[in-house]
């Protein structure tokens, strides 16, 4: 795994080209099952150094916080790889819909491709996840690990639509992020709106005051 994570760091665009014209479901498998171990790693190192959580789960329900380490990382995993696929296929819709395949034989393929190679695609970034998850006191590395975890994802996920549909390197990087930025911006809209009526309800179920 070190060795496909130092490929993919120093020769990202040839190690994704010989991985989506030679895929490997059980390679892509084990990969994930990888991401999802060191995500609970980095979990547990940030539960464990977070004095808040003690707090807020209290000393009889502490077990707790030890069960989202192993329920959060695989939901996240799958939630990401959701989303991701989900933000690829409308932003290449939107932008390039030319460049798709026309059967739906052709665009199942495609997308099967896409979804084997999603653990290359965040493979770097949980690394650099987990290597600055013990730093939590320096904000200045923590959010250096993060940029060059969010560069390589973003380099990573470019040359993977690249390869795989021909498309130009602008609809790669922002087909994909202008689909993202408007499901959050949809997912803001939903939560405000949801505490809009419910603060609207406690306002009108106000009990009536006591006249003096």
């Amino acid at each position: 795994m070190l060795s496909l994570l130092r490929a993919l760091l120093i020769r990202p665009h040839a190690i994704l080209a010989h991985i989506l014209k030679n895929p490997s479901p059980e390679a892509s498998s084990r990969l994930s099952f990888v991401i999802i171990v060191m995500t609970m790693i980095d979990t547990a190192i940030v539960v464990g150094q977070s004095s808040e959580l003690d707090k807020y789960f209290g000393t009889e329900t502490s077990w707790l916080k030890w069960l989202l380490v192993l329920i959060a990382p695989p939901v996240q995993f799958a939630l990401q790889r959701f989303f991701y696929l989900l933000s690829a296929r409308l932003g290449l819709l939107m932008f390039a819909s030319d460049k798709l395949p026309k059967t739906p034989e052709e665009r199942r393929q495609k997308h099967h491709l896409l979804r084997l190679a999603f653990p290359y695609i965040i493979y770097p970034m949980t690394f650099f996840s987990l290597i600055s998850s013990p730093f939590l006191d320096f904000a200045f590395v923590q959010n250096w690990f993060f940029i060059l975890g969010l560069v390589y994802f973003f380099l990573l996920s470019v040359y993977s639509l690249i390869t795989l549909f021909g498309v130009s390197s602008n609809v790669a990087f922002w087909g994909p992020l202008l689909v993202q930025f408007l499901i959050f911006l949809a997912l803001v809209i939903v939560v405000m709106i949801v505490l809009m009526f419910l603060l609207l309800g406690g306002v009108i179920n106000l009990p009536d005051l006591p006249s003096m």
